[in-house]
């Protein structure tokens, strides 16, 4: 976010002096104000918008600006409030930069544009610019509101404020954006014309932003070699701001020659002359990794702390506060300095560094401790901090946690793209015992993202919707309207709709016939842009549909690549594979062994099940109940539900372990609850009786063989 720029002083007058033209300037004012008093007298014009009363309200702006020089802002500030209540309007202006610098103590940009509207109500043009570029910059923490700083800055060009003409043209510019209607086209061709006119006028500010624009090359032909001639002269003018872009230039020489020495000089340069906001934005590009400009944490810890320290730069303690708490190369973690840094930002009222102590926080297992400062930073307006801490609140699950979640979600979702999608996964699920679905709501949120969202966003949204008219939540089942969305989604770049686009085409649908080809080119699809489980899915159908071992070996490096990618459910599957044969080619036992090994080991719930099932019918290996019935209990302590109902049947039919009836029910009632019906027959056949010790059926001897193979639902 971008901060104040600082409005220097002229050079500062010696304190002596500064004295003595403070005692001439009240012997002078106090002359003035006797005369007129006495005029007032004479002539009755005791009116409080009359001569005297104007007379004292420039006495008090005059007293408040010789408070100011002698460093006296509380003094300045009681002067100024007094001459701005009796209607001096550069007492109310001098009153916003007091209140958005950090004179008074932390900044205050709320009051300072309270300030600052009124002045600029009453007339004043440097204050229409002043509310202009806080709300085009996003000043102290403000809402960044292009559209309302517009007016503000264009009655400042009226007003003869030159400086406002680059703000201007850089809001214009910005307001075009890419598009090349024909409202953009002018909205494009005024702003620079503006910017033009500015730097034709020694501006440097629009030096600095017109030379952004030509090596951007959205609005205007990229010309870089002019670009950096711009930059030096706005760097040259004072406008250390100009420094990082033409350091960019110079470092990856993108239309000029490269000069990695120069731009190593110029960003010395920075952290020696430039003001603490160019400082900062160094310090922040010197850790972006998606910078052209090379990682240096070190350095950048170095020039934040100094804007930290000596200017009480809020975004230089939150940025520091994550340096420390994560560490970087270079710099090694700091808890205590990181919690000291968030804190400093966070008692300035920043949303970001409280937020950031509720992640901390979270991180340490102190979910209730992060909780009360992510509400904190909703509170200053965090949309980000409302959705953790409704994340943290829906896992509580007790009615009255969840109505806070949902109050906290609707309170930001409208503007924010996260906490709609949310919002609408709430609706749509319902939480237990606290809050009954609502599809119908759902789909409203999913909709609404999905039309104000962009980018991944709104394809993420698009691909929930989809899914939704698919299985008929919240209105009718419709097949081809799911189709339609989860293409849309896909092609705003969501590699999971293209799975699902894979899925629907390999199954069929109402109205949507099965389409293997369509299914692998989406598998495939999936698959590139980084989902595993289109891998996974591949695998499937290779070993479903191909021949021969070519056939297996694509099949198991499809399964092997799902894995890789942390789908590890691929193991399993390839020990399906395996064990029912591939290609043509029969079941190789103790190859899907080896696949279910593996997947035991990365936690899948189903593969000890899976490996019991051969041990219990002796598959590549020797038949032993007890060993299966060991990895069964495995299964079913890791939640796999057929696991839990094969170790109630072991134990309703005495293998491997001495019969239990009491026993069975509980472990078939907890898979019955999971839905495996199978444990529904069994229970019924215990009650009556027919399910005997060793599997006798009805005691005649002859055991009872269930077979199910096991595929972990």
């Amino acid at each position: 976010m971008t901060e104040a720029i600082p409005i220097h002083s002229p050079t500062p007058i010696p304190i002596s002096r500064a004295r003595a033209w403070a005692r001439l300037l009240r012997v002078r004012l106090g002359a003035l104000m006797l005369g007129a008093l006495t005029l007032g007298a004479c002539t009755a014009d005791l009116n409080p918008d009359g001569f005297v009363a104007r007379g004292l309200a420039d006495y008090l702006y005059t007293e408040g600006a010789r408070r100011k020089l002698e460093d006296a802002p509380d003094a300045a500030l009681r002067a100024w409030q007094r001459a701005a209540d009796a209607g001096h309007v550069k007492a109310r202006y001098q009153l916003a930069h007091l209140y958005g610098s950090d004179v008074l103590g932390p900044r205050d940009q709320a009051q300072a544009l309270v300030h600052a509207r009124r002045a600029a109500e009453a007339g004043f043009a440097p204050a229409s610019h002043y509310v202009g570029m806080s709300l085009l910059y996003g000043w102290g923490g403000v809402a960044k509101d292009p559209a309302a700083a517009e007016p503000y800055l264009r009655r400042a060009l009226a007003g003869d404020v030159e400086r406002a003409r680059a703000d201007l043209g850089t809001l214009v510019l910005d307001r075009a954006g890419p598009a090349r209607d024909a409202g953009a086209n002018a909205a494009r061709a005024e702003g620079l014309a503006l910017l033009e006119a500015a730097v034709a006028d020694d501006d440097p500010v629009a030096s600095w932003r017109l030379a952004e624009a030509l090596v951007d090359g959205t609005h205007m032909p990229r010309d870089p070699a002019r670009a950096a001639d711009l930059l030096a002269a706005a760097i040259e003018a004072g406008e250390y701001r100009a420094a990082l872009p033409l350091a960019r230039l110079q470092w990856v020489g993108n239309g000029v020659p490269t000069d990695r020495a120069a731009a190593r000089a110029l960003l010395e340069r920075v952290e020696r002359e430039a003001p603490a906001h160019v400082r900062v934005d160094l310090g922040l590009a010197l850790l972006n990794e998606g910078d052209v400009l090379p990682l240096d944490a070190a350095r950048a810890r170095r020039l934040l702390e100094v804007a930290a320290r000596n200017d009480g730069r809020v975004r230089a303690h939150v940025r520091l506060g994550k340096l420390l708490a994560e560490g970087a190369p270079g710099v090694a973690p700091d808890p205590e300095a990181a919690v000291a840094h968030l804190r400093a930002a966070a008692e300035a009222g920043n949303g970001e560094a409280t937020r950031y102590m509720g992640v901390l926080l979270e991180d340490q297992g102190r979910a209730d401790a992060a909780l009360a400062w992510f509400l904190e930073a909703a509170a200053r307006g965090h949309a980000q901090a409302a959705v953790e801490g409704a994340r943290i609140l829906l896992k509580r699950t007790d009615a009255a946690s969840v109505r806070q979640a949902v109050s906290l979600l609707g309170s930001v979702a409208s503007d924010n793209a996260q906490a709609g999608i949310q919002l609408a996964r709430v609706a749509r699920d319902g939480v237990d015992g606290a809050l009954p679905p609502d599809p119908g709501t759902a789909r409203q949120w999913f909709q609404h993202v999905r039309a104000t969202a962009g980018g991944l966003t709104a394809a993420q949204a698009t691909n929930e919707l989809a899914r939704m008219l698919l299985r008929g939540q919240g209105g009718p089942e419709d097949a081809r309207g799911a189709v339609a969305l989860f293409g849309e989604a896909a092609a705003g770049g969501h590699g999971w709709a293209a799975l699902e686009l894979g899925r629907v085409f390999e199954a069929g649908a109402p109205g949507i016939p099965a389409d293997l080809g369509a299914a692998w080119r989406w598998y495939q699809e999936a698959a590139a842009r980084g989902v595993a489980q289109g891998h996974t899915a591949l695998g499937r159908l290779v070993a479903r549909e191909g021949r021969g071992p070519e056939a297996i070996r694509e099949a198991f490096g499809h399964f092997a690549r799902a894995a890789e990618g942390g789908h590890t459910w691929a193991l399993y599957e390839a020990g399906k594979v395996a064990e029912q044969g591939v290609g043509g080619q029969p079941g190789d036992p103790a190859t899907a062994r080896a696949w279910y090994e593996r997947a035991m080991t990365q936690g899948v719930d189903a593969a000890p099940g899976a490996i019991a099932s051969l041990y219990e019918r002796g598959l590549g290996v020797e038949q032993d109940d007890v060993r299966a019935l060991a990895l069964y209990h495995m299964g079913a302590r890791a939640g796999n539900a057929w696991a839990t109902y094969k170790v109630g049947s072991f134990v309703a039919e005495g293998r491997g372990t001495p019969a239990d009836p009491d026993a069975a029910r509980a472990w078939l009632t907890a898979a019955r609850a999971e839905g495996v019906t199978q444990a529904v027959d069994l229970m019924e056949r215990l009650d009556r009786g027919a399910v005997g010790p060793f599997g006798h059926a009805d005691g005649s001897g002859s055991r009872v063989r269930i077979h199910v193979t096991p595929d972990g639902s």
